[in-house]
Formats: structure tokens, sequence, C-alpha cells
């Protein structure tokens, strides 16, 4: 903001309307009052002895109106005692021009560092206090630090006097002359207006009266033009034709009841706002942020108002309940290429409505699947693009508490399976999934968000073709038979089963055995190879790792008991130590020990695969 040359009475009450942050990491006087008890002088005397308190005492003279005897006479008064420093930052150069200053202006500003009563420092606490002006100061008490109004630090406590206590502080306290919607009015006419926006948007949602209340105080986080004008074209609209209760709820999600100035705000915090819903604050150091959806920087602190305080931010905040799924996307700072891929796969309408559970991938995971930018998603086939984004989403609102390990079935139709154990994990045993829900539960308009940090691949994007088991068996395989299923492959070929696992209108349950499990199946034998094993012999042992029965059973399903397989010989499935089958050998006359389960629940589009460490033999 630009401040134009002003007299100095004007200076004064701009300090009041656009102040900008000054911290002073200055540590308080170990030895506040120098001054001998059994000599102590009035309140008065002592300013008027200092030579630090030059320009106070002449503001003091020439006020009038008996303030030099208050601060004379007995009594048990507060005073907090601008320096020489303190008034040359008001724009003060010397004790002339304070004596220039219009006798009314100067005693409203003195009072308004006065207190009515004997307060020392050890008795203060965070909060408004009543001043001789009339109007409140607001103490910011953090352990041995004490802030007036967010941003005057107390430098010296409890220099004492016969009639009261002189607390030093580092800033001339300006008393407020307008409310909080007045200071962003009266911001508008300045060279490089900054709330144009906000108050245009305060009419429209006739919020400017509410907050005008000078019956109440509020905490305005106050978004400037360039943040409004981002936020508004990440949307695709104008002001104009936001929806009045949208723009309501907007708006009442940057106000928090009461005045609460940078030096009250702890990391971590969660204010309530007038919307009804939490911001979170960060602190470090002297950075104040605040954070919904997105993280806006808070740019400028402590603009007080009669009736509360404005800290200024560098991005509109985000009240999610309110907003749809496609709005999320559209607006949050990590969804760039979510909101591309949305767009792409000519869904953003769909998502606009009904309820859904969305995983969420943020741009980063959708550079680590291939898709580096916006022109990358862009370039993909619509089909292929909608067959990913509706991958991530199941048509019914599932909070992290909701879900339960099992398979969910996606918009696209196909499986998801999620698992709970330590946390939401969705495709645990999918080569290069395992994705874990990172932030759960983002609340949206219409159903919930859980961010995840990896793309989930639909099976024909893992495994090539159709993304059927055999397509899977033939990516693991590896293009040099050198991968955990070349023997499993090598199997199906010699068998003659080559296209009965790709029947992508069956839905299959296979044990996949590994190459680890071949080789101590070739050891039992006393071979080297599946072409040493007879291919009808072959034939009946692969079928035996293929339940019968048209359906895709995950582990969740599963029950101790017999089950039947396409071979029509049966397995017999033991659930007391994780998953363990035992199959009586009336093939190759060879015991092998029982088969475990060391990954279940691999999701492919015609099935699912649990993977075993043992042949089962017929």
């Amino acid at each position: 903001m630009v401040i134009l040359p002003l007299n100095k009475i004007a200076k004064l009450f701009i300090l009041a309307v656009l102040p900008t942050l000054l911290f002073t990491a200055c540590n308080q006087n170990d030895d506040p009052n120098p001054t001998d008890p059994n000599a102590l002088v009035s309140i008065a005397e002592l300013v008027g002895t200092s030579s630090d308190f030059s320009f106070l005492r002449a503001a003091i003279q020439t006020a009038g109106n008996d303030l030099d005897a208050t601060l004379s006479n007995d009594g048990t008064l507060t005073v907090f005692a601008p320096t020489n420093d303190a008034f040359i930052a008001a724009g003060f150069a010397n004790e002339a021009e304070v004596q220039a200053t219009d006798p009314a202006t100067l005693r409203s500003i003195l009072n308004y560092h006065i207190l009515g009563a004997i307060a020392k420092s050890s008795g203060l606490t965070s909060g408004a206090v009543a001043t001789q002006n009339g109007q409140n100061v607001y103490l910011s008490v953090n352990g041995s630090n004490i802030f007036l109004n967010g941003k005057v630090k107390v430098t010296s406590a409890d220099v004492e006097a016969t009639n009261g206590v002189v607390h030093v502080i580092d800033q001339v306290l300006i008393p407020p002359t307008q409310d909080v919607t007045q200071i962003a009015v009266a911001n508008n006419s300045a060279a490089t207006p900054e709330f144009t926006a906000l108050v245009a948007a305060l009419t429209k949602a006739d919020l400017v009266n509410t907050l005008a209340d000078g019956t109440k105080n509020f905490t305005v986080f106050a978004p400037t033009d360039a943040a409004f004008n981002e936020f508004l074209g990440q949307l695709g609209l104008t002001l104009d034709n936001v929806p009045t209760e949208l723009l309501t709820k907007i708006l009442t999600y940057h106000v928090v009841s009461g005045s609460v100035f940078s030096t009250d705000l702890s990391n971590g915090a969660t204010p309530a706002t007038l919307n009804g819903a939490n911001l979170t604050v960060g602190v470090n150091g002297s950075n104040v942020t605040v954070s919904s959806l997105n993280t806006s920087n808070v740019v400028t602190t402590n603009i007080l108002g009669t009736n509360g305080v404005i800290h200024v931010i560098d991005k509109v905040l985000v009240p999610v309940a309110d907003f749809t799924i496609t709005q999320v996307a559209q607006v949050g700072d990590n969804f760039g290429l979510l909101e591309a891929a949305v767009i792409k796969a000519g869904l953003a309408t769909t998502l606009s409505g009904g309820e859904f559970t969305v995983f969420a991938p943020v741009d980063q995971a959708f550079k680590d699947a291939g898709f580096a930018d916006v022109a990358a998603i862009n370039a993909s086939t619509q089909n292929d693009m909608s067959d990913i984004v509706t991958y991530h989403a199941i048509a019914a609102k599932a909070l992290s508490t909701d879900l339960v390990s099992q398979a969910y079935t996606a918009v696209n139709g196909q499986d998801l399976y999620i698992s709970t154990n330590s946390g939401v994990f969705i495709n645990p045993s999918n080569p290069s999934q395992n994705i874990q829900v990172k932030t759960a539960d983002v609340i949206t308009k219409n159903g919930v968000i859980h961010v995840i940090e990896k793309v989930i691949l639909p099976a024909k994007l893992q495994f090539g073709e159709q993304g059927t088991i055999e397509d899977l068996v033939v990516k693991l395989a590896g293009a040099n038979e050198d991968g955990e299923f070349s023997e499993l492959k090598k199997a199906i070929v010699r068998a003659n089963l080559l296209g009965v696992l790709d029947n992508s209108s069956t839905n299959f349950t296979v044990f996949a055995p590994t190459n680890a499990a071949f080789q101590a199946l070739y050891q039992s034998l006393g071979v080297t190879g599946v072409d040493q094993i007879a291919v009808s012999t072959l034939e009946t042992v692969l079928k035996y790792h293929i339940v019968k029965e048209n359906t895709k059973v995950y582990s969740n399903n599963l029950n101790s008991g017999p089950v039947t397989m396409l071979s029509d010989g049966q397995i017999t499935v033991s659930l007391n130590n994780g998953v363990e089958l035992d199959a009586a050998d009336g093939v190759l006359n060879k015991n092998l020990p029982n088969a475990k389960v060391t990954s279940a629940n691999v999701v492919t589009a015609n099935g699912v695969v649990h993977i075993i460490d043992q042949v089962l033999l017929p």
C-alpha cells in the first residue's frame, strides 16, 4: 500500500487504518525498575525526568485538559509509555512536531495509553482492557512477552511510581476510528487498492452490516484482489455469477468471532469460523499461515478496527464442505493435474452431483505415473483418462472409518481392494501400487476425498492388453523370462492353457505359485523344468490352482474348509495361521508342505490372484 504525504495528525490515523507488521525481538529488561522504592516519584515526574520520554512529555503538555495533573496526583493508574523512538516511528521527527499536533487528538491518543487501575505484568492476561479514552486495548500475553493490539511490545515492564505503574512500549498506540468494513472500503481509495473484490463480495452477500456491528468483535482474514482473481479464475467464474449462498459461506469462512491478533495465534490452532467450519493456523517464527484445503500466507497482520482486527492473506480460503468434488479439484493447490484429468475425461459435471468417494492423487502422483503436465494428460484419449479417473471413485460416501478390508466396485466397474490394516491402502498387493491414503476424510458437498500420492492404475494400464490374469502372468514373467511368474507362464504354455485366463467374460480366483514354488516342485520331482512334466499332468495341476466357481474370492471372503477347483479336486483352506492351503497329492505322488498365501488380493480386470509359496498338487 502507498501512504501519501500527510500532516502529522493524519499520519497517526492512517496508522490506525493501514499498519504494517513490525515485530521487534527485544527482550524485556530483567530489572525494569531501577528506581529506589523508598524514593518513588509520580508518573508525570518519571516521564518528565527521563530523556527517553521527552516526546511523550511534550505530548502530555500539549494535550492539556489537566492530563499532566492526572499523571501527577494520587491515583492508581497504569501507563503504557512510548519512547522517543516510538514517536519517531509514528512520524514525528522532533518534539516541535508533537507540539504542533491538535490537542484533542493527542488527548485521545494519550488516554488510549492509560488504564484506570494498577496492572502489573504478572497480573496481565490476554484479552481486552478498557482504557481512559473509552476504547479497548487488546493484550496478548505469551510467557514473558506482552503485546498490545498484536504488534506493540512491552520492552520494560513494572516501572513503579507513587500513583501507579509504567510499562515501556516500542510503538505509539493509535486508537482505531473505523470498523473492519470501513477499513476495507477506505482502502479502495488508496493508490493501490487491495480489497475491491472483498468489498464487492461483502456487498453482494449482504454482509457489510453484519461486520459493521459495533457490539461484536471480529477477526477477518481478508483476501487481496489478486487472491480473489486467482480463485475465481480457477473456478471459471466472475464474482457476479458466484451463487450468493456459496459466496456467503466462503466469506463467513474468513471470519472468526473475537479479536484474535497474530500474537494470540499458536501453531496448530483450529479456530471456528462464522461458517461453522474450522481453519488451521500455522506459526513458524514470524511467518503465519491459515489453511483449509490450501495454505494462505498472512502477509499483513493486526490492522485494528473499532470492532475487530484484519489480517491480510494471499489466497481465498476454501470451505471444502460447501464445494463439490469437481470444485475442490479446481481450486486445490495440489490438484491441478487431477482437474485436468477430470476435464479430459469429461467428468466435471458427473463429479459435481451425486455422492462419491474419491481417492485424489496429488500433482506429483500424476507426474510419477508419466503425466508430466496438463499437455500430457490432454494427449491421452478420453476413454483412457475416463478409465483412470473413474477407477479413483466409488459411487457412495465412505469415510475412512467406514472402510473395511474388502473389494469395492469403482465407478469404472473394476474392483479396488482396500486394506485397513494400519492405515488405508489401495490395491496393496498389486505391483508398484500399495497406495496409502495420506490425508483422509476431506468432506465435500457431494462426498468425501481421500488424498493419495500415487495414481491408481486400472489393470490394463498395469499389465497391458486387457489387464486380465493372463496379462498379469505375462507381465510379471518378464520380457526376458526372468520375472516372478516366468515358470508359471512356461507351465501355462506347455499345458496349452493360454487363453483360458484371458477370458474377460469370466471371473477367476487363481492361486499363483512363484518361481521359487516351482523350483521346490522341480527339486522334489528330480526334474529341471516344466518341459519334463507330462502335459496332461501339468494341465491338471494348473487347473487345481483355479477356483471352479465363476467368482472373485478375495481374502476377506475365504473361509476355513474345502474349496472346489477347476480340476474338480478340492483344496482345504485354513485361516489359523494366515491363509494356508492343503492338498492331498494324487497325481505326482509327492508330499509338499502346505502352501501359504504370501500376497493376497492382486486385482486384475477379470479376477483376483493370490500368490502362494508352493505348487498345489491334486
